[in-house]
């Protein structure tokens, strides 16, 4: 005669038996999914290899930087410097154009493109640049700016108002001699911070710059940096991920900017990879 003790013990033996025989198998099953997952990333590397191989001997003069799946089976994504093309396995049929991807209304080939441009923050660091700290300056951005830019003022007023802001200023000389000027006599001030916020809020002339005695050479290498980063106009403006963004914001639209989330690449539904990205675009109706 079962009682109910002796039923409730068969059953934490029969739970005992069932759990510990799911564990005997999960740990037999882990390495089989990893050897799996292994075969498969060589074979998508071998195939990735054979295609950029045809790519490049159906293109010799073209310098072909990578080559990865793209979110169409059958297509290829094909970069080239800061271009992004779309092929087929052989290389004759190609795609110049934007891939969308219309459940998410995302614009995949501009994020792409944001990735492929974003901005080595640690070139940033070591350059000489204007610290400006509003609050606890937890946010980061980084502004490209000219002196005598009518954009750049509007977004230093735009700025000067931001809380809670870190804004690292580069002084870009890009329009012309009084431009390199300013900005020589700007780094040369006892405080730049204070006579670049001076003359970009209030038109206050910088004390003219010394003839000797200041170093110029850390101020006029803003503008090999930024030849080397492709910024050719200003403000351009760069966040703590190294996303890049060129003209003047409102306070609002440069606040949901930098709260964007990292750019970076994430694995597609149906394999190879797309990436996420700044700035999502409205997809085409």
């Amino acid at each position: 005669m079962h009682t109910e003790g002796s039923l409730s013990s068969a059953w934490r033996r029969l739970v005992v038996f069932v759990a510990s025989g799911l564990a005997v198998a999960a740990a037999h099953a882990a390495p089989e999914l990893t050897k799996a997952a292994d075969a498969k990333a060589t074979s998508d590397a071998r195939s990735l290899a054979g295609v950029r191989a045809a790519l490049q001997e159906r293109n010799p003069g073209t310098r072909i930087d990578s080559v990865q799946f793209a979110p169409i089976d059958g297509l290829y994504e094909v970069v080239m410097g800061k271009n992004v093309a779309y092929m087929d396995a052989t290389g004759r049929y190609a795609l110049f154009g934007n891939i969308w991807d219309m459940q998410t209304r995302r614009d995949l080939t501009a994020d792409r493109k944001a990735v492929l441009e974003r901005v080595d923050l640690s070139v940033l660091e070591q350059a000489w640049s204007i610290r400006h700290v509003k609050g606890k300056g937890s946010r980061t951005v980084y502004v490209f700016a000219d002196p005598q830019c009518g954009y750049c003022r509007q977004l230093e007023q735009t700025l000067a108002g931001m809380d809670d802001l870190t804004v690292v200023t580069f002084a870009l000389p890009i329009l012309g001699p009084e431009s390199k000027r300013l900005v020589s006599a700007i780094a040369c001030a006892a405080d730049p911070a204070a006579a670049w916020s001076a003359w970009m809020l209030k038109g206050e002339q910088p004390p003219a710059a010394p003839a000797t005695a200041c170093d110029l050479g850390p101020s006029q290498a803003v503008e090999k940096l930024a030849k080397g980063l492709g910024i050719t106009g200003t403000p351009t403006l760069v966040t703590a991920d190294g996303r890049k963004k060129a003209g003047a914001m409102s306070a609002p639209q440069l606040a949901a900017w930098l709260a964007e989330p990292p750019i970076g690449a994430v694995k597609a539904d149906g394999g190879g990879v797309v990436t996420t990205a700044s700035t999502p675009k409205t997809a085409p109706r």
